[in-house]
């Protein structure tokens, strides 16, 4: 990574940190490309040192990593090919989010 993407990551690392420190929860969409992402990689981990509940949306087929499956605290499968089933998905995440967080 130079020096220009290190200075955009802490960037985003410092705003993401203000932002998220307020928020309920952490909600993302796990696709194939997360892991390359060092952008979602630090979202994730930031959610996780925050101790906020986090929830992922996940394509069907996609392979998650154990550790991340152990302490997600709910994960919605979806099919990429159909609008609905993101829908769907996102809906009840959404429904369980709102419920557990009380």
């Amino acid at each position: 990574m130079n020096s220009k993407e290190m200075d955009y990551l802490k960037k985003v690392c410092i705003e993401s940190n203000e932002k998220m420190k307020d928020s309920a929860c952490f909600m993302s969409i796990f696709s194939d490309n997360y892991m390359n992402d060092p952008v979602c990689m630090m979202q994730l981990g930031l959610s996780i040192m925050l101790e906020k509940p986090f929830f992922l949306l996940v394509p069907v087929g996609i392979v998650i990593p154990g550790r991340i499956l152990k302490i997600a605290d709910k994960i919605v499968h979806y099919d990429p090919g159909c609008p609905d089933s993101l829908k769907k998905a996102t809906k009840e995440l959404a429904e369980y989010a709102i419920k557990n967080l009380k």
